[in-house]
């Protein structure tokens, strides 16, 4: 953990040689990579009508944190995007995000354990894009994503199993721009642009990062995340 956010009530300036625990990666590394994988249901709309997508995730990313509170992230992989009555393929997607530690904040000294008890307010901003073969015509889609969470953390310093365990939840926006290339194309939009999401964060040790997450839109969607950090 860094220097300055274990002072009591003090702000995260990054006067710290140190990485912190972001979003996503939680680690003192500066580089990280990691596997996500979801299940994403959302409404999409087309011509007032509103089917319901379901995106299958996998995605490879390096993560490279710029300064202790500030990390920049990138990837690529697969999405499998299912509607009903059209039949699709998968193909390939890409990702790049933003995570910004925005508050640090020591809460208090831990009755049941040897390390830190903290608050943290995080934002992050990503873009995921993909495109879709299919009966009804090919679909090319852009996903935006913003999300503001407060998370609360206990670090287990002396503890065998775990380094440390966090609980998170925000509220999150969502746009998803996609363009079915028929005859005519035809644009579609996201049904509920906002929405949340809360999850878990597990660091069994300061080098490995385990998430589980939630996002509740029209549709709840689950995903987890296996970072590594050097």
């Amino acid at each position: 953990m860094s220097g300055t956010s274990l002072q009591q009530g003090a702000l995260f300036t990054g006067d710290s040689g140190k990485a912190h625990d972001n979003l996503f990666d939680g680690g003192p590394r500066a580089l990280s990579v990691g596997v996500y994988l979801a299940s994403q249901k959302r409404g999409m709309v087309e011509d007032g009508m509103t089917s319901e997508w379901e995106i299958r995730h996998s995605i490879a990313y390096l993560g490279l944190d710029l300064t202790p509170w500030l990390t920049i992230l990138g990837g690529g992989g697969q999405s499998d995007l299912s509607i009903a009555g059209d039949n699709r393929g998968a193909d390939f997607e890409w990702l790049g995000a933003i995570q910004w530690r925005m508050f640090d904040y020591l809460a208090f000294d831990p009755l049941f354990s040897d390390g830190a008890c903290r608050v943290a307010v995080d934002a992050e901003f990503r873009g995921i894009g993909s495109q879709s073969e299919g009966m009804g015509g090919d679909l090319t889609w852009l996903e935006l994503f913003g999300a503001l969470t407060m998370s609360f953390t206990v670090n287990t310093e002396r503890n065998e199993i775990l380094d440390s365990i966090s609980v998170f939840a925000g509220p999150a926006y969502s746009t998803i721009t996609a363009t079915r290339e028929t005859g005519l194309n035809v644009d579609l939009n996201e049904d509920e642009s906002l929405g949340f999401v809360a999850g878990l964060q597990v660091n069994p040790s300061e080098n490995v990062t385990l998430r589980l997450e939630f996002q509740e839109f029209d549709s709840g969607s689950f995903g987890g995340s296996c970072t590594f950090h050097f």
